[in-house]
């Protein structure tokens, strides 16, 4: 270890574990660092030999245990708190994703169905300019009808004159000559020309 490392050491402050051993070494020993100790240093020295003498004794002491026991329950119960913020902390990222999601899905659907709704209005404004527009001719479209109904009946009433105008066929002459019958005389027998011979 460099010199530079040795002196941040003079800088720094004790830790808890440090200030415990210094307290219980006061206690164990029942120093009166005061009364005992003329200059600083004397003191110093003094701690010195005391720590390094008494660590072993300190480490297995009850007092050691039971404050060792207390550090690390505090230190559980903190990283405790911590997994629990850190729970929270990805819960609440996760929810805040969810809601994102939900309002995109939302938008999205909103947005469907606005163009389903715009189509849905376009053709029904077409539908029903077309109804208007058909029920503004209805007069021209029924004298179309009608003149073709009256043309239709003209022209049955033209092939009805000709049929009337037509000359009928001659009737037959009641008094016209039949045919005359033939009148063949019946034939005689042998005997019947046997009694007419005068011999």
């Amino acid at each position: 270890m460099t010199e530079a490392r040795f002196t941040e050491y003079a800088d720094k402050e004790p830790t808890p574990l440090q200030e415990h051993f210094a307290t219980w070494i006061v206690e164990q020993t029942g120093i009166d660092v005061a009364e005992k100790y003329e200059t600083v240093e004397e003191a110093f020295r003094d701690a010195v030999r005391l720590g390094v003498a008494l660590r072993m004794p300190y480490q297995s002491s009850p007092e050691n245990r039971t404050r060792t026991a207390e550090l690390r329950e505090q230190k559980e119960k903190e990283e405790e708190k911590a997994r629990e913020e850190r729970k929270a902390a990805r819960l609440k990222r996760e929810a805040e994703l969810e809601k994102q999601r939900e309002e995109k899905a939302a938008a999205k659907k909103a947005a469907s169905e606005a163009a389903e709704k715009k189509r849905l209005d376009k053709e029904a404004a077409a539908k029903a300019k077309a109804e208007a527009e058909a029920k503004a001719k209805p007069v021209v479209e029924d004298e179309d009808i009608e003149d073709d109904e009256l043309d239709e009946d003209e022209v049955e009433d033209d092939e009805e004159e000709d049929e009337d105008t037509e000359t009928p066929a001659p009737a037959a002459n009641p008094t016209a000559a039949k045919p005359r019958a033939s009148r063949a005389k019946p034939a005689t027998t042998g005997k019947a020309r046997a009694t007419e011979a005068p011999y």
